[in-house]
């Protein structure tokens, strides 16, 4: 069981701010825009909870489905609360319809007492995780997962350890050798070992580019190395 929670949602508005909460307590964010997204994802993963955020998402037809597929609580929230359609989602499957919460830390209380009941019952624990997180920044360590501005950067294993290193240390000078080192773990020449350092670099920071308006955390230190620059919030 992986520390992730299923969101499915048309609406990117509050989405990170809702991540950044549900960090605290270690649990990551898929996000999808349609249920037969979801029911595609959930042939291949598992989740601690699905949260449908009803508004907008034609769900119903595909709850039952959904129940059939997994055993996982299934939350769904409406900012127009309707007294039938609760019925009609508890009874094809749903745990809990509730009317969309008035703050973020209160929908997050909800999903985590279902997860709470869920893990319980099914006398599993929600292993921690390592997390990183750094203005528009978060990072999983133990899944090899980096977000920008609460969008997937996939990365390659080289790619991925150069970004932790850095990142694990804000502020920190690292020379082309200390990066060589801890990313190829190797020795080699320090021509050809700076040259390598920089290509990756390039390629790293070509990715996070990808993402519009995004700070250029990467800093060159001449003649010696990388660090990640300070944020001022």
């Amino acid at each position: 069981m992986e520390n992730w929670i299923l969101r499915v949602d048309n609406n990117l508005n509050n989405f990170e701010a809702t991540q950044k909460e549900w960090l605290k307590y270690h649990v990551l964010i898929k996000m999808v825009r349609s249920m037969p997204e979801a029911l595609k994802l959930l042939t291949k993963t598992d989740f601690l909870l699905v949260v449908i955020i009803a508004d907008g998402i034609e769900y119903l037809p595909h709850l039952k489905h959904m129940r059939d597929m997994k055993s996982m609580p299934i939350l769904v929230l409406s900012s127009k609360y309707n007294a039938s359609e609760k019925l009609e989602a508890i009874q094809l499957g749903a745990d809990e319809y509730l009317a969309y919460p008035s703050t973020i830390e209160e929908g997050i209380a909800s999903g985590r007492a279902l997860i709470r009941r869920y893990t319980v019952l099914n006398h599993q624990a929600e292993r921690p995780l390592t997390i990183i997180t750094y203005h528009e920044i978060f990072i999983c360590v133990e899944y090899r997962k980096f977000f920008v501005k609460s969008e997937e950067i996939i990365l390659t294993r080289k790619e991925f350890d150069i970004l932790y290193l850095l990142f694990s240390s804000i502020g920190r000078v690292y020379t082309h050798e200390q990066i060589y080192k801890y990313v190829w773990r190797d020795e080699m020449d320090s021509v050809a070992e700076n040259y390598a350092v920089w290509c990756l670099v390039a390629r790293v920071r070509k990715k996070l580019r990808s993402v519009p308006n995004t700070f250029e955390y990467i800093k060159t230190i001449r003649d010696v190395g990388y660090c990640i620059g300070m944020v001022l919030e």
